[in-house]
């Protein structure tokens, strides 16, 4: 991919997103093996992951830097339990706006900071959730690829899985947009995380 393609480049699609999870989810579904295969990619690089090449390469011909996500996506998806695999369904009609996400409004569906703010429990816990988002969205790819791994972890101890479409769809966005993709999950975090306080009044008001 030459450089004036690489800036061009948005990342891939909602629908191609969901496409990839989707076919990931069934094939670990249908075929133990393939899964394995895909799982001993997880915090490995495209490059190092061999064994995922077979089922993933297929999708990331045209991707350049950004086919970590497919990979990173698929060994994650493969690395949970069978019922931590599909994505939750969501309900409400929330729209994402069109200026914020660079394609048309569509349903709103939660994001990596939307959804670790389901995550309940002790104080002690609600503070290490935070601390590793913030940790997370300071990453570049290699530690994305450390780190995220045992965000999902967290999230899967507690029987939650992410939206893996819309996880796909961020990722695939991190060389380019990793910033605006950070500010999303930090406010989508913090606002669902303390949707139900009272609201306070802003200074000198």
């Amino acid at each position: 991919m030459t450089p004036a393609a690489t800036k061009a480049y948005r990342g891939v699609s909602r629908v191609q997103a969901d496409r990839y999870v989707e076919w990931i989810t069934d094939l670990c579904v249908r075929d133990k093996g393939a899964g394995s295969a895909l799982r001993r990619g997880l915090r490995r690089t495209p490059d190092q992951a061999v064994t995922m090449h077979r089922y993933v390469a297929r999708w990331t011909e045209s991707l350049g830097p950004d086919e970590w996500a497919h990979y990173t996506v698929a060994a994650l998806i493969a690395a949970q339990p069978r019922k931590m695999r599909k994505s939750p369904a969501v309900d409400g009609e929330d729209e994402i706006p069109a200026g914020d996400t660079g394609e048309s409004a569509e349903p709103w569906r939660p994001n990596l900071g939307a959804t670790l703010a389901g995550l309940g429990g002790s104080s002690d816990r609600v503070d290490t959730v935070e601390r590793r988002l913030h940790l997370l969205v300071r990453q570049g790819v290699p530690g994305m690829q450390r780190h995220l791994p045992g965000v999902i972890r967290l999230l899967a101890s507690a029987q939650i899985a992410p939206d893996w479409g819309v996880l796909l769809w961020d990722l695939s966005r991190w060389h380019t947009d990793r910033n605006r993709v950070a500010r999303r999950w930090l406010k989508d975090y913090y606002r669902d995380r303390f949707r139900e306080e009272p609201a306070t009044e802003p200074p000198g008001e």
